[in-house]
């Protein structure tokens, strides 16, 4: 009688390259929440600086309104955290009423407010 050869059955493990696929998978998911993150990031600084230039903004016009017009020049600039601070005011004689834009600058970003004065 011939001797009978035992059967093999499929492994129960993973192969090199079974492991090796996985792991790729894996390492393109960790660079797509790595991005994620960068941009989260990238935004936020944006927002906080986008803030930080309404707030200043806000603060020169309340400054015009509280101290009137007649105490400032009608067009200026400053300096401010980092921020380059511009007004202009326009005032109307006739309705004595007038505009007050401001101008806000870091780097390449610039944003405006105007304020109208009653």
């Amino acid at each position: 009688m011939p001797a009978s050869r035992p059967v093999q059955t499929a492994s129960a493990g993973f192969t090199l390259l079974e492991a090796m696929v996985a792991l790729l998978i894996l390492a393109i998911g960790f660079m797509g929440v790595g991005t994620m993150l960068n941009t989260a990031f990238q935004n936020d600084r944006y927002n906080n600086r986008m803030r930080s230039a309404q707030l200043s903004a806000q603060s020169k016009i309340e400054d015009i309104k509280s101290r009137g017009i007649a105490h400032y020049p009608s067009s200026g600039s400053e300096e401010d955290k980092g921020l380059t601070r511009e007004w202009k005011i326009e005032p109307d004689e006739l309705s004595g009423t007038g505009k007050i834009t401001v101008t806000i600058r870091w780097g390449t970003h610039e944003m405006n407010q105007v304020s109208y004065l009653k």
